[in-house]
């Protein structure tokens, strides 16, 4: 089987990355942001993501322990599609993305165990 051509020419940051194509289906792999956008590419068997910028809609950080720590983050795309990638750096790599995004469609997602310390 080939392989599908890489999105990004020269990639601005690499990370591990494990991508939840589904909510039973993990798949590890490297998370690659350049300058055409984002892609995941699977270690083991078949399974990538290709990602333009011109089709995100919306990039939701995961932040938990009172914003202490990035887990990951959501990609929402304009074809109502969502994944959702926990990256080794994801600090780093919203940096990346907020320089190729505006700012309005970079947002922050409130995790469960961050409201249920507030209802405290």
């Amino acid at each position: 089987m080939q392989r599908q051509p890489l999105l990004n020419r020269e990639p601005e940051f690499l990370a591990k990355c494990n991508a939840f194509m589904s909510a039973n289906n993990p798949k590890q792999g490297e998370l690659i942001i350049g300058e055409n956008g984002i892609e995941f590419r699977a270690i083991l068997g078949n399974g990538f993501l290709q990602i333009p910028w011109r089709n995100i809609k919306l990039v939701r950080a995961q932040i938990v322990f009172f914003g202490k720590y990035v887990r990951g983050f959501f990609i929402d795309t304009d074809d109502d599609k969502h994944f959702n990638l926990v990256v080794s750096h994801a600090r780093e790599a919203l940096r990346i993305i907020s320089m190729h995004l505006p700012r309005e469609k970079m947002a922050q997602t409130a995790t469960l165990m961050n409201k249920k310390q507030k209802q405290k």
